[in-house]
């Protein structure tokens, strides 16, 4: 069994009335010949005469520059959990400035666990705050229930 092809002819035909722009036949003529380079199975910038080199083609490659190669001093964290700020004075003082002022303000009390109470336990939360130029001002530590 023998498949015919036909090529249906568009009717390219300008409405009565409209005059052809330059542009619209310079887009007529492009469209004919990428048509043609699709029925031929060329290549369509050989067609075109125009063919596209971009900078990897080229081999031009800009440098890639990483964010920690840049810094020229160490970058401070914040700790994941209290062995961590334990180990560094900076936030030893921080915790201890929140537990001084929780004690001062009475937020809570300590007081002995009884039969059938809830205990409500807490975590430690730290927080590194900057200056207007991103150079660290503080760190804050927050005694918080969980």
């Amino acid at each position: 069994m023998e498949i015919e092809h036909h090529e249906d002819e568009i009717n390219q035909e300008e409405p009565v009335g409209h005059e052809t722009s330059e542009v619209q036949k310079i887009g007529t003529d492009v469209q004919n010949e990428v048509g043609e380079a699709n029925m031929q199975g060329g290549n369509l910038t050989q067609n075109i005469g125009h063919q596209m080199i971009t900078g990897s083609k080229a081999e031009i490659f800009k440098p890639k520059i990483y964010a920690s190669l840049v810094v020229d001093e160490l970058i401070e964290t914040e700790p994941a959990n209290v062995d961590e700020a334990l180990s560094s004075s900076s936030w030893k003082k921080a915790m201890q400035e929140e537990y001084d002022t929780l004690m001062k303000n009475e937020t809570w009390a300590l007081v002995p666990p009884k039969v059938g109470m809830k205990i409500i336990g807490n975590k430690w939360v730290y927080r590194l705050k900057y200056d207007s130029k991103g150079r660290v001002k503080r760190h804050k530590a927050k005694l918080v229930a969980k």
